[in-house]
């Protein structure tokens, strides 16, 4: 595409401010003004093409009558219309399960891993604990030690009552 077309716009020479931040104040008011200059410019059309072209070299400022955010926009849109739904919708569904693997391998890495289970021992109180820790019902020999220490326990508590 060449620039000829350049010559004949009729922001050439305008003492507006084109390539106004869009973070100053009076920002609104110079994108309107500039507005007005471009809705009555000749070669209107060509310039909103080359604007929209310029992705590798971010040009600062309002071209084409356009903010930099409003040329971005437009650029994506054009995409959207170039690939239509059916890729939209299959890139997008790539870009989520991509997205959503990244997150479970991240949350993977972050989670505690949890302690082995130390095994059983039957037969004696600690390992009829340890069946109720783990909320599985007590085997036999477990439950016989836990009677024997409840017992045990049992009078040692009376005892210590008897001696006050």
């Amino acid at each position: 595409m060449t620039d000829a077309w350049r010559s004949s716009a009729a922001c050439r020479g305008s003492l507006l401010d084109w390539f106004a931040s869009e973070d100053e104040p009076d920002y609104q008011e110079t994108l309107a003004a500039c507005r007005q200059v471009c809705g009555r410019c000749p070669v209107f059309a060509e310039c909103r093409k080359w604007a929209l072209t310029q992705t590798t070299t971010r040009v600062a400022g309002v071209l084409a009558g356009m903010s930099e955010h409003s040329r971005e926009r437009a650029r994506k849109n054009a995409m959207r219309r170039a690939l239509g739904p059916a890729q939209l919708r299959g890139q997008a569904l790539a870009a989520a399960l991509a997205k959503e693997a990244a997150e479970v391998k991240w949350a993977a890495s972050r989670t505690p891993k949890a302690p082995a289970l130390t095994p059983i021992q039957h037969g004696t109180n600690a390992g009829y604990d340890a069946h109720v820790r783990r909320k599985v019902p007590p085997c036999q020999p477990c439950r016989e030690a836990h009677a024997v220490y409840w017992s045990y326990w049992k009078r040692s508590q009376f005892r210590a009552t008897e001696a006050m």
